[in-house]
């Protein structure tokens, strides 16, 4: 008897050990079909190609999306801006979505995202942008500043990081093998498992609205491409290697910022450090929602963004 229940010990622990590695192959990971097609491709002068994706006309505007994520990740906010007077340029950092993988010879860190980005700027020819940078993507936009003050003057910057006061190390231990590659191509394997493991992460980002499944069934199938995984974890694990950490103050003074009271990914009081290190911005705090602003609220996103960008221009 104890013979028989260890074998179908075994053959459970195969199956939940095997099937989630061969399940996109099973058809048991659906929500891949529901990655974003790619858009236009741009070659940066560094080598790397980025792709982009183009919409409305009138002054530009560059999103940069969070981690993880693709350049779709900005698309409600960019479709609000666009009856404003906007051209929109969304984009998949590189790593992600369409875009080149890094190079393990280059740092997954804000300073080379922003330098990306800067390389965008010049391949499109884009004069004058407003840059607006959404969590992670803030970061990358405050870098780009601190590192060409004169790439662009006006800034807005959603959910962002930027209070360095808090390092975030890179895991140990069990957190590590959560955090692996491996762990990943696992729950990943299967919608059911894929779902179940991404749901409090989700949660987290909507609250204190519901969960918005759609948006987690597209968020794992961006992370389902090829090379994403490692981008994103080397991007957690990195952030701090070969970066001396955002410098606020060498921004220039016309920024937005606009932050969810209510998020629980990076919480409120960043952007009142943010506020506060950097001259002459203006925050914003919206109540009723948190992290994802940018897809709870675009409209109103739209609206401050617009009126400020009037305000700079003056």
């Amino acid at each position: 008897m104890f013979k028989r229940i260890l074998q179908v010990l075994g053959i459970f622990l195969v199956l939940v050990i095997v099937v989630p590695f061969i399940g996109p192959w099973l058809g048991l990971a659906d929500y891949r079909s529901m990655a974003p097609e790619p858009g236009q491709r741009v070659n940066l002068p560094n080598g790397d190609h980025v792709n982009v994706y183009r919409e409305g006309s009138g002054k530009p505007v560059v999103l940069i999306h969070g981690r993880p994520g693709t350049g779709r990740m900005m698309l409600l906010l960019a479709r609000a801006l666009e009856p404003l007077g906007y051209s929109t340029i969304t984009y998949d950092r590189i790593g992600y979505g369409h875009s080149s993988r890094r190079s393990s010879e280059v740092p997954a860190n804000p300073t080379a995202n922003a330098r990306e980005l800067l390389y965008l700027i010049e391949a499109l020819r884009i004069d004058d942008p407003l840059i607006i940078g959404y969590s992670y993507g803030g970061g990358v936009a405050l870098e780009a500043a601190r590192l060409d003050p004169n790439a662009f003057n006006r800034l807005v910057l959603i959910a962002s990081l930027g209070d360095n006061s808090e390092r975030i190390a890179p895991p140990t231990g069990v957190a590590r093998l959560l955090f692996s590659v491996p762990m990943m191509r696992w729950m990943m394997g299967t919608e059911f498992i894929a779902m179940r493991m991404g749901k409090p992460g989700i949660t987290a980002m909507f609250y204190p609205a519901p969960a918005d499944e759609t948006f987690l069934k597209q968020s794992f199938a961006g992370l389902s491409m090829p090379g994403v995984p490692e981008t994103m974890i080397r991007e957690r694990t990195e952030r701090y290697q070969e970066f001396d950490g955002y410098q606020p103050d060498a921004t220039m003074a016309c920024t937005l910022i606009i932050h969810g009271v209510d998020d629980k990914i990076v919480p409120a009081k960043g952007a009142k450090v943010l506020r506060d290190a950097i001259s002459g911005s203006e925050l914003q705090l919206l109540s009723g929602t948190g992290h994802a602003v940018v897809i709870q609220q675009p409209e109103r996103l739209a609206e401050l963004i617009a009126s400020h960008d009037e305000a700079c221009s003056d």
